[in-house]
């Protein structure tokens, strides 16, 4: 509408509807740079869809819009017959209805009609006062933009020139980067993305339940004021930072934060792109995974290669277009001196595949890009090598807990706003025991005691605090989720003890086949699911392992809901082996594997409480000690063993008390 009210200040658009389409295909690159112009196709689109939500008439807004615009380009005035009417909008807007009516009998006895009345009026009103303030620059633009569409119909009326025409596009088409349209679509398509929640896609959004983090330091970079115990803000954390790397234990909000991390600044972005701002002033934000970087092929450079990985269909982000527009949009972020976050979460989940420290250099040499890493603390310790200079290297910071009670109650009462009797008893019976207060300010773990609670039939029953117990639950509860009372009968629902065992399967299928020159496993975060469930059981596994793509010969991608979650299936696969086997698979980990830190002593735990009566409890853990052998004197074996002592206190701490 922008577009063509401008145009038509010339006079009306001639050729009709083919003229109206050149016209608007010429103009976008033009006015799409045009401060003024894109404000008034703000102000306009804003004050329409205002009016037509508060009068009833949605369905009828595109066609309205299609009418108004068609109407404005056969009748609108030029500028001359508007300064007659003395800058009037008002009188404008009823000298084009009025000569649109004369020519169309039907007018005004459709709800379109209505639609298409406002939107010349709301068009007009905004227009007409800009053009009389701003005739200097719209006059000349409309000249200009005229006399462009001119030569572009007297070329299709040419067949020899209509080919230069197509050759003219197709190169245009090949170089052009996204518009500021495009580019305000998918800053709010990502906002959507980066704001819905692995475990209740339709509600439960995080930037609803969220908590302020903290972080605390953990390596290089900060200013020279600053202490090793320093806690501050994540947000005070990234401020004027190159590069900043966000370390958490399982469960710890490391995603999350990386997610908010995207999410504010596509948030800033399309507000400042709103108010009028060009491209070139404003950061556009990129989230990607390490994993599916790593398995981005094809790409000249680095940023290429991440710019692809950050499209990639396997992160579960809605369309922004077709490829044309995915093209333009990529090609948008490739230009030089453009400034983009590029947040790279989960570097833990590739950290063990060849060339992790290689890409890591190449994250540290992007210039004109800020950055951020996330990882498990073992995992960076494992990649980025000897530390930097001081000042010379990224920040590194830890994600600290949630504060209790502050943190977790506000946490558990947003989560049930509408269940308040659930939310108030899980608050009490956090309070009234100390383990789960102890745990409940991991994010993770107090988000699995909202899903527990949700739909439990006694709120107070008591939940479990051991990890095995508690993802046993979650997992259960998982799959119950995924059918419902719409189900054809409950003789069709699937088994879930098979459901579970086939969980198990994938898990181990998706991390037990050595991927690295050591021969260590590198767990990816998404994996070709091995076998095929039938309709019915598919339908519940994808709420534990959804699936995120399928190829032409029908090979499904699946991703587990959380790493944490694939830990734990894998370690209830290692605690159905015997005790020989578990102690064969464990072995190769023991030692240096970020991937097995947890897993590992999961397994143990798991093993002794399996409920195989033919085997002794703690066999595989002396299996184990027996073959790892005493520490020695040599400092890399003393190192090892070292391992060995970490072990024995995760184990104690994943087993049930005697």
């Amino acid at each position: 509408m922008a577009t063509v009210a401008i145009a038509s200040l010339g006079g009306p658009v001639a050729g009709g509807t083919a003229a109206l389409g050149e016209l608007v295909k010429l103009a976008q690159a033009r006015y799409r740079k045009d401060a003024p112009a894109r404000e008034l196709h703000r102000r306009v689109t804003a004050a329409v869809e205002a009016w037509a939500g508060s009068e009833g008439l949605g369905s009828e807004v595109d066609h309205g819009l299609a009418l108004a615009a068609s109407t404005i380009a056969a009748y609108g005035v030029d500028t001359q017959a508007i300064a007659e009417f003395d800058f009037d909008p008002g009188e404008v807007s009823r000298r084009v209805i009025s000569a649109a009516k004369a020519d169309d009998p039907w007018w005004g006895l459709e709800g379109h009609y209505a639609v298409a009345g406002r939107v010349i009026e709301e068009t007009y009103g905004v227009l007409v006062p800009r053009l009389r303030d701003s005739q200097p620059v719209l006059v000349p633009a409309v000249q200009a933009l005229r006399a462009a569409t001119e030569q572009r119909l007297a070329d299709l009326t040419d067949r020899a020139g209509t080919a230069q025409v197509r050759l003219d596009d197709l190169t245009r088409v090949l170089v052009a980067s996204g518009t500021v349209a495009e580019v305000m679509a998918y800053l709010a398509a990502r906002v959507e993305d980066w704001d819905t929640s692995v475990w209740h896609p339709g509600r439960q959004s995080p930037s609803v339940l969220e908590r302020r983090l903290r972080v605390r330091r953990a390596g290089t970079g900060w200013s020279p004021n600053a202490s090793p115990g320093d806690v501050v803000t994540a947000e005070e954390a990234l401020a004027a930072q190159r590069m900043l790397v966000v370390l958490g234990g399982p469960g710890s909000g490391k995603t999350w934060l990386a997610r908010r991390y995207a999410r504010r600044a596509a948030e800033v972005a399309l507000s400042r792109l709103e108010d009028g701002a060009e491209l070139e002033e404003v950061e556009l934000p990129l989230l990607t995974t390490w994993d599916q970087w790593t398995r981005t092929v094809g790409a000249l450079d680095s940023r290429a290669a991440l710019i692809d990985a950050s499209f990639a269909s396997g992160l579960g982000h809605r369309s922004v277009g077709d490829a044309e527009t995915v093209a333009r949009l990529q090609r948008t972020f490739a230009q030089p001196n453009r400034r983009v976050l590029l947040v790279v979460d989960s570097l833990d989940e590739a950290a063990d595949r060849s060339g992790q420290a290689a890409r890591l250099r190449e994250l540290t040499a992007l210039t004109g890009w800020r950055v951020v890493v996330t990882s498990r603390p073992a995992a960076w310790d494992a990649t980025s090598g000897d530390p930097s200079p001081a000042g010379d290297g990224p920040r590194v910071v830890e994600v600290q807990d949630l504060q209790y009670p502050q943190d977790v109650e506000v946490f558990v009462r947003a989560w049930f706003r509408a269940d308040q009797r659930r939310g108030e008893a899980l608050i009490g019976q956090v309070r009234a025991r100390r383990d789960l207060s102890r745990v409940a300010v991991i994010p993770l773990l107090l988000t699995f005691y909202c899903l527990l609670t949700e739909d439990a039939p006694d709120p107070g029953h008591p939940l479990p605090v051991r990890r095995r117990e508690l993802y046993r639950r979650l997992v259960r509860r998982l799959l119950r989720s995924g059918w419902s009372d719409s189900s054809p009968g409950p003789d069709t629902a699937p088994d879930l003890d098979a459901c579970e065992t086939r969980l198990r399967s994938w898990a181990w299928h998706a991390i037990r086949d050595p991927l690295t020159p050591t021969g260590r496993g590198a767990w990816g975060d998404t994996f070709i699911q091995p076998s095929r469930p039938g309709p019915n059981e598919a339908r519940v596994l994808d709420h534990v392992a959804p699936k995120v793509a399928e190829n032409a010969e029908g090979d499904v991608t699946r991703r587990f809901v959380h790493r944490t979650v694939l830990e734990h299936l894998v370690a209830e696969h290692v605690a159905t082996l015997t005790a020989r086997e578990a102690a064969d698979v464990l072995l190769p980990h023991l030692w240096f594997a970020p991937d097995w830190k947890v897993t590992a002593p999961a397994a143990i735990a798991a093993h002794n409480n399996a409920g195989n009566h033919s085997q002794q409890r703690g066999e595989v853990l002396q299996r184990l000690l027996d073959r790892a052998g005493p520490a020695a004197t040599a400092p890399a074996r003393g190192t090892a063993y070292h391992e060995i002592e970490s072990l024995l206190l995760a184990v104690a701490a994943e087993s049930e008390p005697d």
